[in-house]
């Protein structure tokens, strides 16, 4: 423990030295590393003013050449001035010649367009016309084709003419008014009345054929007229001598004996009264009233409304007007054509006159616009160039600054360079001696932990001992019952133990001390491990403010010369601006100065924006537009067109609206009066599907009907009202089937077609499915698909489709109405 104590004392001198040395030799240290950022530092200033002096070499050389190349620009400039100003008078000579030639342009467009519009009215009114007229002839035939005005039996006849050989036309057909005016062909439709409506046939054996018809099949009733034309009498003198008279109207075709038979001696009267005393032959006048041959007098029209041959004088005429207003049409659409052509031509005639006119405009501005660059240029360039002066005078200034800077640098740096190396060689010594005091100090370190391995040993063996002891005392009270015979070796080892009990209280105390040494060593240890740390981060820190400090005077000698630079910049923009002034005002700066008189009270700052926003907005207004008061009239002219067309398109708006409007109610009164059809027509066939009940449908929306949806409920018998979806599916189907007719009632169809609509109806049901459609089979055809038994009993007809090969279908009809009775054919 002695020697423990001993190299502990050792220790700590040691340790005390090697603290003294490692302190001078941080100091040597810090010393050296000051010199060397010194040195860094003046090494950078130095490059940065080698820096400055080859850039201010090289800004001179570019200033140069830059003043040089300005020389040229405004020599080349000011040649350019006077060609700019006689293109900018021969483009200003085109620009009025092409305003004149859009302006004519223009007035021949409004001149044709005019007329094309009035062309447009008329094409308009004749296509009109047309339409009309085009409409009425061909209701007129329609009617013609369908035999309107006569008899049933003759509509019936022509109507299945096939079923007729030999039957020809009713007498109507031969008869032709040739010069006749209308009221002669009306006074001769009604002298022959009926008669017009005669069949004329090509023999009596037709004529038998027409009479078995109308006597077995005809049930219309009425009468029949027929003309057989062999029917002997008949002759070509008669037609001759009426032709002769010159009555206007004659047979023609295969019955033109017959009519011309009808029509000898008549004599139509120019008066009102052909009851003048009893002349042979017979009259009639243009009321209608005649006397037959026989003197038998007839009053009034024999048929109300227009007749047969006035329908066929008033349908010739309208296919003449047809044909004229067709010519006045295509007329009408080929000025139309040629106008729209010359009005396009004069169109494109007006855009190349304005296009030459924007052209020319363009260009016009361009050169106003490139000559007032130019000028701006000019301006640019020559105080460019005096600026060019100036900072070529101050690049030769700062490269003489920057050459006396890097001779006084250059001292500094060698005085410097000395003083590091006397430092490194301290730095050095102080090294090598910590270095040995560092190898004495851990050598001490090693020896003090084997003394301390010593001391852990012992503690170990002082352990084994404390087993022992143990061991050997439980060994004792164990033998205790052998008896005396182990009483001398039990004497024995109390010897011992009192030996082993002193060895370990000596032991203890040593360990005690040794562990008290050893937490003395470490604390003191720790406490000058924690000196040293704060030691260096104090050193850290003083390096950072060293750092700190050395790019503040970097950064402040930068901003010094940049200012040194912007001083010279505004010293040379100031005099120039007094040689601005001057020139402009054409007197010295003191003068103008002594003559402005005293400024009001304001802030420089203020006047600097103002100045700025003055010279803004002058430069904004660019080159005067001589052309600014034509351009406005033709803007105006352009917005009343515009204004116009904005008319039009609110009066075509509105006229829609009013047509929508118009339509929106007419298809409202139209669906509510068919909704409110459907739903009396509903009640009626619920009532008759269900045998009562209870039912109804009104629309969800009664204020928008055309969009509003539609809401359905039903009650059948015995049940309480409740929506349709809440039934079952039969009555469901029986709902559906109510709505259905009473939808068909409102607008009947002739066919309908049922696919399965019996099946999830019972037995009651589909006996009232097949009454309706009893009821309803008069006028529709049903065409039912069912697998229902009772439904295809009651059909008239059975089509049945049955596969007997493998992919190959069979449809087999059956007529019901025209098979045999069950009974009969068991019998």
């Amino acid at each position: 423990r002695e020697r423990l104590e001993a190299r502990l004392e050792e220790n700590e001198a040691l340790r005390a030295t090697l603290a003294s040395h490692r302190r001078a030799s941080e100091a040597a240290a810090a010393r050296a590393r000051d010199l060397a950022r010194e040195i860094a530092a003046a090494e950078g200033e130095r490059a940065a003013a080698e820096r400055r002096q080859h850039e201010s070499a090289d800004l001179l050389t570019r200033l140069a050449a830059q003043e040089a190349q300005l020389g040229v620009e405004l020599s080349a400039l000011d040649e350019q001035t006077e060609l700019w100003s006689g293109q900018g008078d021969a483009l200003r000579d085109r620009l009025d010649a092409g305003i004149d030639a859009a302006e004519r342009a223009r007035e021949e467009i409004r001149v044709l367009r005019g007329r094309e519009a009035a062309v447009r009215d008329q094409l308009r009114a004749a296509d009109d016309r047309l339409s009309r007229l085009s409409a009425q002839v061909a209701a007129r035939e329609a009617l013609e084709r369908s035999y309107e005005g006569f008899s049933p039996a003759v509509s019936a006849i022509m109507g299945q003419r096939d079923r007729f050989p030999g039957v020809l036309a009713p007498l109507a057909d031969f008869v032709r008014a040739t010069t006749a005016d209308a009221a002669t062909a009306t006074a001769v439709e009604s002298f022959l009345g009926t008669l017009l409506q005669a069949l004329v046939v090509a023999d009596l054996a037709a004529a038998r054929r027409v009479r078995r018809w109308f006597r077995d099949e005809w049930d219309g009733g009425g009468t029949l007229m027929v003309l057989p034309l062999d029917a002997p009498g008949v002759g070509e003198a008669v037609r001759e001598a009426r032709a002769a008279a010159g009555l206007g109207v004659s047979g023609h075709g295969a019955a033109a004996a017959w009519a011309d038979t009808f029509l000898h001696g008549l004599v139509v009267v120019p008066g009102e009264d052909p009851l003048d005393g009893y002349a042979p032959g017979a009259r009639v006048d243009a009321l209608g009233d005649t006397v037959d041959a026989r003197g038998v007098i007839r009053l009034g029209q024999p048929v109300s409304g227009e007749g047969i041959l006035a329908r066929r004088e008033a349908l010739a005429r309208l296919r003449n007007e047809v044909e004229d207003a067709r010519v006045a049409h295509d007329r009408l659409a080929a000025d139309r054509a040629a106008l729209a052509g010359q009005a396009a031509i004069a169109e494109e005639h007006a855009r190349e006159a304005e296009e030459f006119v924007r052209r020319t405009e363009g260009e016009l501005r361009q050169l106003d616009a490139e000559a007032a660059a130019h000028g701006h240029r000019q301006t640019r360039l020559r105080r460019e160039r005096e600026e060019v002066g100036v900072s070529m005078a101050n690049a030769r200034r700062q490269s003489a600054e920057a050459a006396e800077r890097i001779t006084a640098l250059d001292m500094r740096l060698t005085e410097l360079q000395r003083q590091a190396n006397e430092a490194a060689g301290e730095t050095h010594g102080a090294t090598s001696a910590l270095s040995e005091l560092d190898s004495a100090w851990e050598a001490a370190r090693d020896e003090e932990s084997e003394f301390r391995v010593a001391v852990a040993r012992a503690e170990g063996e002082l352990r084994e001992l404390d087993r022992a002891l143990a061991d050997a005392v439980r060994g004792a009270e164990g033998a205790r019952g052998r008896g005396r015979m182990l009483e001398a070796e039990a004497t024995e080892l109390r010897r011992s133990l009192e030996g082993l009990s002193g060895i370990r209280e000596r032991a203890g105390g040593e360990v005690e001390g040794l562990f008290a040494d050893r937490d003395r060593e470490a604390s003191l240890l720790a406490g000058l491990d924690t000196r040293l740390g704060e030691l260096e981060a104090e050193i850290a820190a003083a390096d950072e403010r060293a750092r700190a400090a050395r790019r503040r005077e970097t950064e402040s000698a930068e901003e010094r010369h940049r200012l040194e630079l912007e001083r010279a910049d505004q010293e040379s923009r100031l005099v120039r601006a007094r040689e601005r002034v001057e020139v402009e005002w054409g007197r010295p700066w003191d003068t103008l100065v002594a003559q402005a008189g005293a400024v009001d009270d304001g802030e420089p700052d203020a006047w600097r924006a103002e100045v700025r926003e003055v010279a803004q907005a002058v430069d904004a207004l660019g080159p005067i537009n001589m052309l600014a008061v034509q351009e406005h009239d033709e803007e105006d002219r352009r917005l009343k067109f515009l204004l116009e067309q904005q008319a039009d398109l609110a009066k075509a708006r509105d006229d829609l609206s009013s047509a929508i409007r118009q339509i929106n109610k007419t298809a409202k009164e139209v669906f509510m009066g068919t909704f409110d059809t459907v739903r009396q027509n509903f009640h009626r066939t619920f009532q008759s599907l269900f045998q009562g009940g209870e039912c109804d449908v009104w629309l969800a929306d009664p204020d928008d009907p055309l969009e509003s949806p539609i809401e359905i409920h039903a009650s059948p018998r015995g049940k309480k009202t409740q929506r349709i979806h809440l039934l079952s599916g039969g009555e469901r189907t029986l709902t559906a089937l109510s709505l259905l007719f009473a939808i068909y009632l409102v607008k009947p169809s002739p066919f309908c077609l049922f696919d399965e609509v019996d099946a999830p109806l019972d037995e009651s049901n589909v006996g009232r499915f097949i009454q309706l459609l009893n009821d309803f089979k008069e006028q529709t055809q049903f065409i039912v698909i069912t697998h229902n038994p009772r439904t295809m009993e009651a059909a008239d007809w059975i089509y049945g489709v049955t596969m007997e090969e493998p992919g190959v279908s069979t449809v087999v009809g059956v007529e019901l109405e025209g098979a045999w009775p069950y009974s009969e054919r068991v019998a």
